[in-house]
């Protein structure tokens, strides 16, 4: 009978629209699997906070024209420790003791990279783990993303308006004429 097809076209195609629609909000909210886009793309930040870095031993494409060779990561960054330990050893190479405990205690957050969710907690749980009872680790996050984002930018266009800071300046001309042995006299 035409008229039950149409009847039951229309039920199967409903379902299948439900059916999209609950995917299209599975995959919005991240869900459905390790292997969706979005829960991978969640994990990201804690690339900052681990020591194993995924696909760093890949072996390189024996066809040249395909060919990405992803194992010297190293190449690109300066270090392959996580966040934590970069400030740890940052803190930890401070002589002074009076010095260090200051520092530790005011770790500027800026940059885009601070931006993820809840990454000052994270900091800051980290570095009390790395200095447990010595020192308390306080770290200072602007809550205004602008700033965070921009705040290099914003305290380097500060720093150079200064008249203070123009008599530090190092000119081509001086460094021309001296070499790098200017540099190091005047920036001991």
């Amino acid at each position: 009978v035409p008229g039950n097809r149409v009847i039951q076209g229309r039920r199967r195609q409903g379902r299948s629209g439900i059916e999209r629609r609950r995917r299209r909000r599975r995959r919005k909210r991240g869900g459905g699997g390790g292997s969706s886009p979005t829960g991978d793309l969640r994990r990201l930040p804690e690339l900052l906070f681990t020591d194993s870095v995924p696909f760093h031993d890949l072996p390189p494409s024996p066809d040249p024209s395909t060919r990405r060779d992803l194992r010297p990561a190293t190449r690109w960054t300066l270090s392959s420790l996580p966040v934590h330990e970069l400030c740890r050893a940052s803190l930890t190479s401070v002589g002074e003791s009076d010095a260090r405990k200051e520092l530790c205690g005011n770790v500027l957050l800026c940059g885009a990279s601070s931006l993820y969710p809840h990454f000052p907690e994270r900091l800051s749980y980290e570095l009390g783990e790395a200095f447990p009872g010595s020192y308390k680790c306080r770290v200072v996050a602007s809550r205004n993303a602008v700033e965070r984002r921009y705040g290099a930018w914003i305290g380097g266009s500060i720093l150079t308006s200064l008249g203070s800071f123009q008599q530090l300046w190092l000119s081509r001309a001086e460094y021309e004429e001296w070499g790098a042995t200017v540099g190091t006299q005047r920036f001991p």
